[in-house]
């Protein structure tokens, strides 16, 4: 069975935080997989490793 795939918009924010927090520790996470996306590397530095396999960051284009 194929997982279902969560991209979650502003991983590193107050709401995206927070509903990455509860995403994680859930009793089906085995069945999904999150793909968080935030606006620059270092906040993806801040995420934990093992919250996604995936971690998306915008480059910044100045």
């Amino acid at each position: 069975m194929s997982k279902t795939s969560i991209l979650l918009l502003g991983a590193t924010g107050y709401l995206g935080g927070s509903v990455l927090a509860h995403l994680l520790p859930h009793p089906s996470r085995d069945t999904f997989k999150i793909a968080p996306l935030v606006r620059s590397v270092d906040k993806a530095k801040k995420l934990d490793p093992q919250s996604s396999s995936n971690i998306l960051a915008r480059r910044s284009l100045g």
